[in-house]
């Protein structure tokens, strides 16, 4: 039994020390904005993106002194509006996402500013193809939306700056830009008399996040950890 201890200690000492000098954990959230695109224009057809949400937790790899691999799972959540004529509808799109990109960490004044790329996907609980929307018999409008719901790739880009504080906390302020590589979603809207003449816009959900993070742990004498 303390030959086994031993040899657990032995093994698990510098392991954990490799993963503190080389790995951090980060707990992310932000405000999101998403942006569909119109693809036919009218008279009485508006888009408006609404303030939308995200959560995630990150996990960085030092690979050089600079250079990081980091991955994570999240939750986010984007609204935008369609407008059109008297009408008002609401669209949200809730949705897991898993991205990873390679940070590089440059030198600015107390901390570091950060530069990042790389993809992430965004999955369904439930996949398919949905059909919404809403109908006013008063106005004799109606707005329709096609949703494929399923596995999407998203290209990511990251803007920010990271920072340890006099308690020895390292805190990081980013804007994010997710770029969606297929059509996720189709929609008209059109007045009933006339359907030909309609509003039409696309979403690939597009959007972008202004996103805190805080990263657990401290940085060392040696500023090993500082990512």
């Amino acid at each position: 039994m303390k030959k086994t201890l031993f040899i657990l200690l032995l093994i698990g000492l510098p392991a954990t020390a490799l993963f503190a000098q080389r790995f951090r954990c980060g707990l992310s959230f932000g405000a999101t904005a998403a942006f569909p695109q119109v693809t036919r224009e009218n008279a009485f057809g508006k888009l408006r993106p609404r303030a939308g949400g995200n959560f995630c937790v990150t996990v960085s790899c030092r690979l050089r002194q600079q250079l990081f691999l980091e991955g994570g799972a999240g939750y986010f959540v984007n609204y935008y509006k369609v407008l059109y004529d008297d009408m008002l509808f609401v669209h949200a799109t809730g949705s897991p996402f898993f991205p990873l990109k390679l940070a590089f960490a440059k030198p600015l004044g107390t901390g570091n500013l950060i530069l990042a790329a790389g993809a992430a996907v965004q999955t369904a609980f439930a996949k398919g193809k949905f059909t919404s929307g809403i109908t006013d018999s008063t106005s004799m409008t109606a707005i329709r939306q096609e949703i494929s719901v399923k596995t999407f790739p998203l290209a990511h880009l990251e803007l920010g700056y990271r920072k340890t504080n006099e308690k020895n906390r390292i805190h990081q302020l980013s804007l994010q830009f997710f770029y969606g590589l297929l059509k996720q979603i189709e929609g008209e809207a059109y007045h009933l008399a006339a359907p030909g003449d309609a509003f039409r816009y696309v979403s690939r959900n597009h959007f972008t996040s202004l996103q805190y993070t805080f990263w657990f742990g401290r940085k060392n004498a040696e500023g090993m950890n500082v990512i």
